[in-house]
């Protein structure tokens, strides 16, 4: 991790540019220790189940995800030509070392959103994380309309997706559970949970149409009362511990 780490940091002092999905930034292997541990996550882990790190920049996560539980694979998909090249070089070191089976964990290189450039990948997972804080959102800053959109057509049915500190909308989205972690910097952040239902989509424009006509209300919370709930409690939790 060290070492992984290292190279990343060295390649954004560069200057290169890691702006294509906002800011860079990685989860951490703590936080996301805490969210496999999640019963509906660990419900799909195991030798048959896939997982799948969106943004996955130098592959920290997804060595680390490897490590943690038992996987049939474990793809990221990145979108900063420099990170996919540590990533890559760091799944050689691995496995030179075996510390990790052969062909377990790749790096793919995809700049565009699920459905257009990584479909295959994301129709397979069981898992998908992405740290998508600062990805593209509405104008309320918490709701990803694009990705839902994109998400809704490859996704298959039962899967997870976790999300960072932003929502997913939509018929196929239904939120599962709320786990707020520590970010590498120590500011909380919140992962939300969410089970993916029905069929997919028959193509992105009909979900992003749909996103747009009945999921992009003033009300960000609305008709979803157990996240409401979660949002709060997590709330009071926050207050109680710094008192």
């Amino acid at each position: 991790v060290a070492n992984i780490d290292q190279r990343a940091s060295a390649f954004a002092a560069s200057g290169a540019p890691l702006d294509l999905y906002g800011i860079y930034g990685e989860m951490g292997l703590r936080a996301i220790a805490d969210v496999l541990l999640l019963p509906s996550v660990r419900e799909r882990t195991g030798p048959t189940r896939r997982f799948v790190d969106f943004g996955s920049g130098s592959g920290r996560l997804i060595l680390g995800v490897a490590a943690m539980a038992e996987w049939e694979a474990c793809t990221g998909i990145e979108a900063v030509t420099g990170l996919h090249a540590i990533a890559c070089e760091c799944i050689d070191s691995a496995e030179a070392n075996e510390a990790i089976p052969p062909g377990l964990v790749t790096s793919v290189l995809a700049d565009g959103l699920p459905h257009v450039d990584s479909p295959a990948v994301m129709a397979a997972a069981d898992v998908c994380f992405m740290y998508s804080t600062a990805f593209p959102t509405a104008d309320d800053g918490l709701r990803l309309p694009e990705m839902s959109a994109s998400l809704a057509t490859v996704m298959k049915e039962g899967s997870l997706v976790v999300t960072t500190d932003t929502l997913l909308v939509g018929r196929r989205f239904a939120f599962d559970t709320l786990k707020p972690v520590k970010g590498e910097d120590g500011d909380r952040l919140n992962c939300f949970v969410w089970r993916v239902t029905g069929a997919p989509a028959p193509s992105y424009n009909d979900a992003y149409a749909e996103v747009q006509a009945h999921w992009l209300g003033d009300d960000a919370l609305a008709e979803n009362d157990a996240l409401c709930e979660a949002l709060e409690a997590a709330a009071f939790a926050e207050v109680e511990e710094i008192q």
